[in-house]
Parts: C-alpha cells; sequence; structure tokens
C-alpha cells in the first residue's frame, strides 16, 4: 500500500469508529475522539514502519499495534454501545497478546 491509500485508511477508521460510538458518548465525546485518533495513529506508524524496513521485529509491533487496537476498539463496544458476552475474556486476550508481541518487538530489532 502507498502512503495515501493508508492516510485514508486510517481516516476511515478514524471516521467509522466515531460514528459507532458517538450515539452513546456525551460528555466522553472529546476524550474519546482523541483517544480514537491516537490509537489509529499508533496503527498506522507501526504499520508504515514495518512496510518501510520488514524486518521481524517491526513485524510483530505491528500485530502488537493492530491487536492492540482491537482490544480498545472492544473495550469501546463493550462500554459505550452495549455489554456483550465474553467481553473480558476477549478484551484482556488481545491485551495481553498485544503488549507481549510489542515487548518482543524490541528484542528484535
Amino acid at each position: 500500500p502507498t502512503p495515501s491509500t493508508c492516510r485514508r485508511q486510517r481516516q476511515m477508521c478514524i471516521r467509522d469508529s466515531f460514528r459507532f460510538l458517538s450515539p452513546a458518548l456525551k460528555r466522553e465525546r472529546n476524550p474519546v475522539m482523541f483517544y480514537i485518533a491516537a490509537i489509529a495513529a499508533m496503527g498506522w506508524l507501526a504499520t508504515a514502519r514495518y512496510l518501510d524496513v520488514q524486518t521481524f521485529g517491526a513485524q510483530l509491533a505491528m500485530i502488537g499495534a493492530l491487536l492492540f487496537m482491537v482490544s480498545d476498539s472492544l473495550i469501546a463496544i463493550n462500554r459505550f454501545r452495549h455489554r456483550f458476552a465474553g467481553a473480558q475474556i476477549a478484551i484482556l486476550s488481545t491485551y495481553y497478546v498485544a503488549q507481549l508481541l510489542i515487548a518482543h518487538s524490541v528484542r528484535h530489532p
């Protein structure tokens, strides 16, 4: 993917995430929007780094960042849209695997 394609995908991710959560947000509207943008930037930067250097460590970091985005998305859905069965296990398992991959990415630059 080209940088402009990645940028469009990030913008769509931010827009669609915010649209999905927006009806349930009240005072949290601005902080949630800021957090969505920050997490999307993290995922985009990790992906861009992997596409640039294509090392094992960058791949681990990218997968970890994307799993972190999944974990945070599940938290947002569970908190702001509707609670769902298995939320805690889904959130924690994606979170811990993400952290493990990000940590291991440092050992494999």
